[in-house]
């Protein structure tokens, strides 16, 4: 909800912008306005008549920085154009409008910018000669922290591409190469030298064009001196944006690289520990199933036969789901079967109790009331079902104990 403009200087204007050169600059305060927003709280629009601050605009973010006069200092949150007008977003108004105001830039945010801002160029060379000169730029945004590109290419690009485009831009900021900037080129001979433009921009007769060598771009921001200040380049992340419309993420701040390449690290460290975990489940898996055919043979070998039960009751090496598997193994080999087997594992003692279910029926008995049985003896518990019921205990020493009361069991069915 704007208000009307307050006029404090009717002769001027327009808002003269000398960021390109300076800073900070000296200036008076032609027009504000209020700004109140629907939670009720109020920001104001200044205009002045000069200024040092870059308006949001052509994917470049907003300047921030302070307005200093005689008796205050105010805080400037965003800086963004509207009919022609830069404006001055802040908190608060200067106690005295009419007086001299300072503008002065965050010198290092914006250097932030001005380098992410430059690597879009270079990015954009590098991207249509790596990929083709099909590539069109259809977007951008660049702040501070990272920059996101949007240009026309048809597929994913490759591990290889990616690497070239890294490479080409590193390359190109090793070469130092200094900024060539004309800021009243007349439009069609920009264009006609081999300028490019966005084809959705409409520009007037005179264009400001940005040169770094082969690199030669119609742009109205704000750049580096010589592309040496961006140190080194990275790129985040690549991806579909729309149809035919790819997006590469990338910075030049060297913090951000530096959390980038720790998260890039990360992610490698848990991939790899993924694929080692995997690796060796499948390698356990492997030696289990050696196990259960080794014990499986050694209990073939010594089952007792118990009148018509074939009994075994002893302990094994195995998991609790391998003995699991070798019982039910068994019972398609063998008929009348009674096993009790018991693991150790963790300190802990496991028993398997498995009775073939014609055993079950024909004698009335149950596993799960044998376990019930045995498990005591080791200080547990346990149960499940009639033919096939485990439990758990505490006391190693009880395992001979469980063994041979398995035996007087079966001797009394």
């Amino acid at each position: 909800d704007l208000s009307d403009w307050i006029i404090i200087n009717d002769n001027i204007y327009s808002t003269v912008f000398k960021g390109y050169d300076l800073d900070e600059v000296d200036g008076k305060i032609c027009k504000y306005r209020e700004a109140k927003s629907e939670d009720g709280s109020v920001n104001y629009h200044i205009v002045t008549d000069a200024t040092s601050f870059y308006p949001e605009g052509g994917g470049q973010i907003g300047d921030t920085g302070i307005l200093v006069s005689s008796a205050d200092e105010i805080q400037v949150i965003d800086t963004f154009k509207d009919s022609g007008d830069i404006i001055h977003l802040t908190k608060s108004l200067p106690s005295n409008l009419e007086s001299q105001v300072k503008l002065k830039i965050t010198k290092d945010r914006r250097s932030l910018i001005e380098a992410n801002h430059t690597s879009t160029h270079l990015l954009h060379q590098a991207l249509r000669q790596i990929l083709g000169e099909h590539v069109e730029q259809r977007g951008s945004m660049i702040s501070a922290e990272i920059f996101r590109f949007d240009f026309s290419h048809p597929s994913k690009l490759s591990d290889s591409d990616l690497e070239s485009i890294d490479s080409f831009v590193n390359g190109k900021i090793k070469e130092s190469i200094p900024l060539v900037e004309n800021r009243e080129e007349d439009y069609h001979t920009a264009i006609k030298n081999g300028a490019i433009g966005l084809f959705t921009e409409k520009y007037a007769d005179k264009v400001r064009t940005v040169k770094f060598n082969e690199s030669y771009e119609l742009c109205g921001g704000t750049h580096v001196k010589n592309t040496s200040k961006l140190k080194t380049f990275s790129i985040i992340s690549e991806g579909s944006q729309a149809f035919g419309i790819r997006r590469i993420t990338a910075t030049c701040n060297q913090e951000i690289i530096l959390e980038d390449n720790e998260k890039k690290k990360a992610s490698q460290e848990k991939l790899a520990n993924e694929k080692a975990n995997k690796e060796l489940k499948k390698e356990i898996e492997l030696q289990n199933k050696i196990k259960v055919q080794e014990s499986k043979k050694e209990i073939l070998e010594k089952i007792n036969n118990i009148g018509e039960i074939n009994f075994f009751a002893d302990e094994i090496d195995l998991d609790p789901r391998s003995i699991k598997e070798l019982c039910f193994s068994l019972s398609d080999q063998i008929d009348n079967l009674f096993l009790v087997l018991l693991s150790i594992n963790n300190s802990k003692v496991f028993i398997s109790c498995f009775i073939s279910k014609k055993l079950v029926e024909n004698k009335g008995i149950s596993a799960s009331d044998i376990i019930k049985e045995l498990s005591p003896l080791i200080n547990g518990s346990g149960g499940g079902q009639t033919f096939y019921a485990t439990g758990g205990g505490s006391n190693l020493e009880g395992v001979s104990t469980v063994i041979s009361k398995s035996s007087e069991i079966v001797n009394q069915i």
